[in-house]
C-alpha cells in the first residue's frame, strides 16, 4: 500500500526532490510549448547549447533538433525528446512506460543501448507489452494480469513458463 525509495514512504520528500531524483517517461509524450531545447531546459534550467547537442545526439537525434518547435516532431521524435529531457537531471530511477512504442528498429536499439548503458548507475522500470524486448532489456521481470502479478522472475525465462495466461500473452491471444 506504499512506495519507498530510500527506505522513506513517497510522501516524506518534497515533491521538487522527486521530480530530480526519479525520471518519468509516459507512452504518449508529453511536450511543452516551445522549442526541443526548451523543453529539456524544463528538467534542468542551467543545460549549455553543448549539453544538449550531446544530450540529442544519444537519442538518436541530431542537434540540429534543439531549435525545433515541438509540434514539428514526429511521435518517434517526441519519445526520444521525452527521454532526453527525463536523463537532464540524471536520476536514480527512470520509470518507462512503453518508451520505444512510435520508434523504428533502429531507434529502439539506440534507445536500449543508451539506457542499459546508464546501468547500475539508474535503475531502470521498464513496461513492455513486446515479449522479446522485456528478454532483450534481461533483468528481474513481472507480468501484470488484471491488476495482480502473474508472474515473475527473470526476463528470459518468461518464454519458458507453463503458466497459461503467459502463454497466451506471448502467443498474442490474451484478451
Amino acid at each position: 500500500g506504499s512506495i519507498l525509495y530510500l527506505d522513506k514512504s513517497l510522501s516524506e520528500y518534497p515533491v521538487r526532490t522527486l521530480r530530480r531524483r526519479i525520471g518519468m517517461v509516459f507512452q504518449k509524450p508529453i511536450l511543452f510549448d516551445g522549442t526541443v531545447a526548451d523543453n529539456l531546459r524544463l528538467a534542468q534550467d542551467d543545460l549549455s547549447d553543448d549539453t544538449i547537442a550531446v544530450s540529442l545526439e544519444r537519442v538518436g537525434l541530431p542537434k540540429e533538433y534543439a531549435t525545433r518547435r515541438n509540434d514539428q516532431l514526429s511521435l518517434g521524435e517526441s519519445q526520444r525528446v521525452c527521454i532526453a529531457r527525463a536523463l537532464a537531471t540524471e536520476p536514480d530511477v527512470l520509470l518507462l512506460d512503453e518508451p520505444t512504442s512510435a520508434l523504428d528498429p533502429t531507434a529502439v536499439q539506440t534507445i536500449e543501448n543508451l539506457l542499459l548503458g546508464l546501468l547500475p548507475r539508474i535503475s531502470l522500470v521498464w513496461v513492455t507489452h513486446v515479449v522479446t524486448q522485456a528478454v532483450r532489456l534481461g533483468g528481474n521481470a513481472a507480468m501484470l494480469y488484471n491488476g495482480k502479478i502473474q508472474w515473475r522472475g527473470q526476463s528470459e525465462n518468461i518464454i519458458h513458463t507453463k503458466d497459461e495466461i503467459v502463454q497466451k500473452f506471448i502467443a498474442g491471444k490474451l484478451k
